[in-house]
């Protein structure tokens, strides 16, 4: 037997089982709590694609773990499955959900791992795929009932992985969903699977669906959010193409945040664009620092968001955080820089920071000193006998001493560090009576 812990997720945790992939397995197949075989089958799911990143980096040909593909089978002929349950179960981890449990992220190795088993799963399950798709159309009137809900659900989810197949008769199921959707839900999600799938045909429904719903202002924000959260290997280019487009006004923050956050961030069940914004040439990178400049003079909250991806630097490998920290400090050199994008971008560098022009500027200006115990200051400061000497009667410890004002954007300008308050009232011992 196989403990089936936490089941009705009775309580908010994670628990840190030791299954063997056996028991996930069966775990996965046929436990009767839905939450506890949905895990099951996220967990194994994500251990076999960290598995298939190791032999990635060794230079191995990885291989998909067969009794998962297995145990992943029973989401299609398991005819007493909730269809509204089994069109998330087949959802893998996303990307950046394996991301963040590894130490260095090799984002080239796990998107090549997960494009690996969405793939062979897709190949492995084409005829089941193929029939549930069949089995799910309807010609009922459109309604936003559970039973249609769940319905419409399985059906895309089996279409996601018809898409992965790639080939002449994918392509035609893709198409012919596309044009003959009866709602706009079916026909969003048939086009997000010809964008993410890169089908040849991607431009002409992008096209199409743009000038059906162009007068719809929150359908067109997703219509730009599917493509900028493409991994494709043109999508930088799309997204500059697309910020010329009459849809996009950077001025508008849903425009701003459906194009450039999607982009770079967390903002769909993709995670953004990973593999483009993590291009090795560090072209992503440099795109959203020249992009937050920009944004810094319009919309200073909008502009900190973006900065924020760059902030996780420590995350990737050697090559890739030298490329973050120079967009971080790319919008460090703008002149007038607002504090939203300030404070995150130099406190990600912390202190990388420290080693150029503020190290020189606080051992030089003792009249000029930082009067902020933001985290990069305290970091120097402590381990710096120099920057104590230079200001006299005062430790430039972080500590109370000095004033929590921030960081100033401009070292140009006149820093005042003040002294503790010498009028306080002193503290009354805890023993004595209050005073009436």
């Amino acid at each position: 037997p196989v403990m089936s812990l936490n089941r009705g997720f009775t309580a908010p945790i994670i628990l840190d089982v030791k299954y063997t992939d056996a028991e996930r397995a069966l775990l996965m197949a046929k436990d009767s709590d839905s939450f506890n075989r949905w895990e099951a089958g996220q967990q194994y799911a994500k251990k076999i694609i960290l598995g298939m990143v190791k032999d990635i980096q060794n230079g191995k040909e990885p291989e998909v773990n067969e009794q998962y593909l297995k145990s992943f089978g029973e989401y299609l002929t398991d005819k007493s499955i909730d269809k509204g349950f089994a069109s998330y179960a087949m959802k893998l981890p996303s990307i950046s959900n394996v991301a963040s449990d590894m130490d260095v992220v090799d984002i080239d190795a796990v998107k090549k791992a997960h494009d690996k088993l969405s793939t062979t799963i897709a190949k492995t399950y084409e005829k089941e795929f193929y029939a549930l798709y069949e089995a799910s159309k309807s010609d009922v009137s459109y309604k936003p009932d559970p039973e249609q809900i769940e319905q419409r659900s399985y059906k895309n989810a089996a279409l996601s992985y018809i898409g992965k197949i790639g080939d002449k008769k994918s392509n035609a199921t893709l198409l012919e969903a596309f044009d003959n959707a009866t709602n706009m839900t079916d026909e969003f999600m048939s086009l997000s699977t010809i964008v993410y799938c890169d089908a040849p045909f991607k431009d002409v429904a992008l096209n199409k669906f743009y000038n059906k719903f162009k007068d719809y202002p929150l359908v067109i924000d997703k219509w730009l959010a599917i493509q900028a959260s493409s991994d494709n290997a043109d999508t930088l280019g799309n997204v500059k193409k697309l910020m010329e487009h009459e849809a996009f006004n950077i001025k508008n923050p849903n425009k701003v945040r459906s194009l450039l956050l999607f982009y770079a961030t967390e903002g769909t069940e993709t995670k953004g664009s990973l593999a483009s914004f993590h291009a090795k040439d560090g072209s992503g990178y440099k795109f959203i620092a020249e992009q937050v400049k920009v944004l810094d003079d319009i919309n200073p909250m909008t502009a900190a968001k973006l900065v924020k991806p760059l902030a996780d630097w420590r995350k990737y490998d050697k090559e890739r955080q030298e490329l973050m920290k120079a967009a971080l400090r790319d919008i460090l050199s703008k002149p007038d820089l607002k504090k939203n994008s300030y404070e995150i971008a130099s406190k990600a560098l912390g202190d990388e920071m420290m080693s150029n022009n503020v190290k020189e500027a606080i051992l030089k200006n003792k009249d000029e000193f930082i009067k902020s115990n933001s985290d990069a200051v305290k970091t120097f400061a402590s381990k710096s006998d120099k920057v104590t000497d230079t200001v006299s009667g005062v430790k430039a410890s972080g500590k109370k001493d000095v004033a929590n004002q921030g960081l100033k954007n401009k070292l140009g300008k006149k820093l005042v560090v003040k002294t503790p308050r010498q009028d306080k009232p002193p503290m009354r011992n805890r023993n004595q009576p209050k005073g009436r």
